[in-house]
């Protein structure tokens, strides 16, 4: 017959409980951050590594690491391989960095953090554009006291602005004396016996003092004395800055209501050289794009070190047909600013050495020379002995072991040579007098301004 039907399937079993969930372990700690370095190169990253007594340093788009230094424990010296443009060093218990040929240093990472707990490499990893950022903060908080305005009252309700800058300093606590740069022009034509307002901030001032001032540079000092802590600032070697280097211009435009202004630029141009007969100008200056306008006069230019590169007094607005000009500030260098401030301050005058003589750019002649000073007149025979009218100098060095023979190539640039010279110092001249060149040993004459 027939197979009979299956039968119903039996029904299934009850789930199994589901067992506790784990406790979940505790977070990690999140590992110090890395201190800011100085500034990577080309817009990467700087890698800093130390392992073994040995800094290593590599760009975060290369692979391989390149030795900075080795740091000696038992002298704290180290062993210095730079990177590019920046040194280091161990002192106070930390790692400092600066520019080569810069004068500060700043803290990089103190040595307790070089290495992690379990002797492990520190890593340090630097943006170049937040260490701009943070360099130009520092810089402007560094030499922001340092930075001063100048009230000059030429008239019964004649009130000139402009700026200055500490450069020297005096005395002890509770009262110190100040010596401040400023512009000739900030100063003149002043009717209250010398005395001008020194502003801390756009509310507070004290009377200084015009030491003395000086047309041809427009370079004045002023003095007074405050019982404030100010930042002294000191004088870049402008021997060293380049066309791009970033730099800080600070002073007041406009007077007290914009009180110490901060702007950024780069240097344009050093040296540039400009001449005025109007204002009896002759003076050499540091092109910058930060931007200045009146009131700024007087005021610094300031590296990334807090470093005086020169003195603002000018800016390019139009050219000679009208053609407005945008980006064009001049600074008066800064070793011309130094030389003639230190003069000012210990004599209220300025003495320059003379050669005896009249001259004009050789360009402006007949004659077949592209650079060059063709002598116009003698104007004193004894110390311009061996020399006569016409004769075009070349170049000048001075009388001793070391030969420097610095080229002259306008008139302007021998004034610049001879403001770092001294009355009595002994030069030998080079020129040409047709077309043979000749030497002869002058002795300085003075000239006093």
């Amino acid at each position: 017959g027939p197979v009979g039907p299956a039968g119903p399937a039996g029904s299934s079993g009850p789930s199994g409980a589901r067992g506790p969930q784990g406790i979940q372990g505790p977070r990690g700690d999140v590992g110090p951050q890395g201190i800011q370095g100085p500034p990577g190169a080309d817009g990467v990253f700087v890698i800093f590594d130390y392992s073994s007594g040995v800094a290593q340093w590599r760009y975060s788009n290369e692979d391989t690491f390149q030795p900075l230094f080795t740091y000696n424990s038992e002298n704290n010296n180290v062993s210095l391989t730079p990177a590019r443009e920046v040194e280091f060093r161990t002192a106070n218990g930390e790692i400092q960095w600066r520019y080569v040929g810069t004068s500060t240093w700043s803290g990089l990472v103190p040595l307790s953090q070089i290495t992690g707990p379990q002797g492990a490499s520190g890593v340090v990893v630097v943006s170049g554009i937040e260490a701009i950022s943070l360099g130009l903060t520092q810089v402007i908080q560094q030499v922001d006291s340092a930075v001063l305005g100048i009230r000059n009252q030429t008239g019964p309700s004649t009130f000139p602005w402009g700026s200055a800058v500490v450069y020297a300093k005096s005395g002890v606590s509770p009262t110190y004396t100040y010596y401040a740069i400023t512009n000739q022009h900030v100063i003149e034509d002043n009717n209250q016996n010398g005395v001008v307002r020194v502003y801390f901030d756009e509310f507070t001032y004290v009377n200084g003092t015009i030491v003395g001032s000086d047309t041809q540079t427009d370079i004045a000092v002023i003095v007074f004395q405050t019982d404030r802590e100010l930042y002294v600032a000191p004088f870049a070697d402008v021997r060293s800055l380049s066309r791009g280097e970033l730099v800080i211009s600070m002073g007041s435009p406009l007077g007290r209501d914009f009180f110490n202004t901060a702007t950024q630029g780069i240097i344009g141009g050093n040296p540039r050289y400009i001449v005025s007969s109007a204002f009896s100008l002759a003076v050499k200056v540091v092109q910058h794009d930060a931007a200045i306008n009146p009131g700024n006069s007087g005021g610094p230019v300031f590296n990334l070190s807090g470093e005086i590169v020169g003195i603002n007094f000018l800016k390019s607005v139009f050219t000679s047909i009208g053609v407005p000009l945008e980006g064009m500030g001049y600074s008066i260098s800064a070793d011309v600013a130094q030389r003639v401030a230190s003069q000012l301050q210990a004599s209220g005058t300025v003495v320059r050495a003379s050669m005896g003589i009249t001259v004009q750019d050789v360009r402006a002649s007949d004659l077949p020379f592209t650079s060059g000073v063709q002598i116009t007149q003698i104007n004193d025979g004894t110390i311009a002995s061996g020399l006569a009218d016409n004769d075009v100098i070349v170049a000048i060095d001075t009388v001793g072991d070391v030969i420097v023979n610095t080229p002259i190539r306008t008139p302007i640039q021998l004034l610049d040579y001879l403001l770092f010279k001294e009355p009595g110092e002994e030069l030998r001249v080079f020129y040409y007098r047709n077309n043979v060149l000749l030497d002869v040993v002058i002795t300085l004459g003075t000239l006093t301004s």
